[in-house]
C-alpha cells in the first residue's frame, strides 16, 4: 500500500509539473489582463502584446512578453519579464520600458492579450493530436494582423523549430491552420 501511495504521489507531482508550454502562454495572457486592470502594468501591455517566449526552468518557467514594435529600429522594445512557479503562479514580473511602435495595427474588437488567450486555446483544446503536440512544445507565440482577412495571425514556434500558423477571427474563432 505504501508503495502504491508513493507511486501515485510521484505521478501526480510529475504531471502537475509537466504543463504544455502553451498553457503557460495562455496563463500569461490572463495575468497581463489582470495586472493591467490592477494598474500594475500600463494599458499598452494589453493592447500591444506582440510576441511571447517561454522557457522551462528547474523551478517553473521564465517568460518574456514583447510589445509591438517596428521591425526597423535600433531601440529595445518594451517588454515584460515574468517568472512563474511550476503551478503557474506569478513569482515576479518586471515591466521594461522601451520602444513601442505607435503606428502598428490595433485589434479593434479584442485586445491583443485576449487574442493570445484565444489562440493558445485553439492548440490546447484541439481534438487534433498534431495541434496538441504543438501546444506541448510551444516556446514562442507571435501575433500579427492580416488586413486582407481582417483576422489575427497566430504563429506558434515549437521547441523543435516547427511552425504552426492559425488565422483567427477577431472574436477568436478559428479560420484555418497551416502546419510546418
Amino acid at each position: 500500500m505504501k508503495l502504491f501511495i508513493t507511486a501515485l504521489t510521484l505521478t501526480l507531482s510529475l504531471t502537475s509539473y509537466a504543463k504544455p508550454l502553451a498553457q503557460v502562454i495562455e496563463r500569461n495572457a490572463h495575468d497581463i489582463m489582470k495586472l493591467v486592470k490592477a494598474n500594475s502594468l500600463p494599458a499598452v501591455a494589453v493592447e500591444k502584446l506582440h510576441m511571447v517566449r517561454v522557457t522551462e526552468t528547474a523551478n517553473g518557467y521564465n517568460l518574456i512578453a514583447v510589445l509591438d514594435h517596428a521591425e526597423k529600429h535600433d531601440q529595445t522594445p518594451a517588454h515584460i519579464n515574468f517568472v512563474y512557479d511550476k503551478n503557474l503562479k506569478v513569482v515576479s514580473f518586471q515591466y521594461v520600458d522601451g520602444f513601442i511602435n505607435p503606428d502598428t495595427t490595433k485589434f479593434n474588437v479584442a485586445s491583443a492579450a485576449r487574442l493570445f488567450d484565444l489562440g493558445a486555446e485553439v492548440f490546447l483544446e484541439s481534438e487534433d493530436k498534431t495541434l496538441v503536440a504543438y501546444a506541448e512544445k510551444a516556446m514562442m507565440f507571435e501575433l500579427t494582423f492580416d488586413a486582407d482577412k481582417n483576422a489575427a495571425i497566430f504563429e506558434v514556434i515549437s521547441t523543435d523549430n516547427k511552425t504552426a500558423t492559425a488565422h483567427l477571427t477577431l472574436d477568436g474563432k478559428l479560420i484555418d491552420v497551416k502546419l510546418d
